[in-house]
């Protein structure tokens, strides 16, 4: 049988750890590095399409403490502030440069001439805390992603528009490692970069058929 001088102990290295991890800051720079799967194909029958990717997201970090939960003992849990190594939009480009390709069509810079564009904004990339109750002073380590991608393609008068987003949870701690929060992030980018290409819809608005 547990004394009330053991309780009393326990809940002191308890709360002593959490006040170690809150009072540090970690950051951690992770690769952008999605990965994207399009079957060859000449779906696009050498058509040129003028491509550009923005990155429009109000801030660079996709998570930073002020994110995460607050505790009423030891304030914000999880110090970690999470930022991309380089920019966001180039190995997002790089990809669907590789796709438009694979499906048969010329990928060129949206200045050039070309008969049809798509512009692919990076809209959101970004880790918040997920859990129950925000009143428990321990909560539930589950981290949600939240990636959203906007697609304007044009050709001639004609608009297609359309947003594609994903949540994707696990339950983890912020703190184990840029390894565990890179490859997070990644799926969560392959993920929605997958739902374009798998839209029926803007593949046949892009075709010469549509």
């Amino acid at each position: 049988m547990k004394t009330p001088s053991h309780s009393i102990l326990r809940i002191a290295l308890i709360l002593a750890s959490f006040a170690v991890l809150a009072a540090c800051t970690q950051e951690h720079r992770v690769r952008i590095d999605p990965e994207l799967y399009v079957r060859s194909q000449n779906f696009g029958q050498g058509q040129r399409i003028g491509l550009k990717v923005t990155d429009r997201r109000k801030q660079n970090a996709i998570y930073n403490e002020e994110m995460g939960p607050k505790t009423a003992v030891v304030g914000a849990l999880n110090k970690v502030n999470i930022y991309p190594k380089g920019t966001v939009d180039d190995p997002i480009e790089e990809q669907i440069k590789e796709a438009l390709t694979t499906l048969g069509y010329v990928p060129v810079d949206e200045k050039q001439k070309a008969d049809r564009t798509m512009e692919v904004q990076i809209l959101q990339l970004r880790m918040l805390y997920s859990y129950e109750d925000p009143k428990i002073k321990i909560p539930e380590k589950k981290v949600r992603l939240h990636a959203a991608l906007g697609v304007v393609a044009q050709k001639g008068e004609r608009k297609f528009k359309k947003l594609y987003k994903t949540h994707l949870d696990k339950s983890q701690n912020l703190l184990t490692g840029e390894v565990k929060n890179e490859q997070f992030i990644n799926d969560g980018l392959s993920m929605t970069l997958q739902k374009i290409f798998e839209d029926r819809a803007l593949l046949l608005f892009l075709s010469p058929e549509g």
